[in-house]
């Protein structure tokens, strides 16, 4: 599952995109970055496979839900 957030820092906004395994409540992907661009969550959607356990052959199943983007 994922979803993206943003932090409000000193710096400004940043912006964190995150996959979390639903099993397990574990964070498998992440990224954080000055932008909302598109390659935000696929950097994080990336990162979460080689997260997995040797040996897992279960296919991965993504869900966001794709919610419209509001006024920050």
């Amino acid at each position: 599952m994922g979803d993206l957030t943003y932090l409000r820092c000193w710096e400004g906004r940043l912006f964190l995109a995150f996959m979390i395994y639903v099993y397990s409540r574990r964070v498998i992907g992440w990224k954080l970055a000055g932008h909302m661009r598109t390659d935000l969550g696929l950097d994080a959607l990336r990162m979460a496979p080689g997260t997995r356990s040797p040996g897992a052959d279960v296919a991965l199943v993504h869900h966001t839900d794709q919610g419209s983007r509001h006024q920050l």
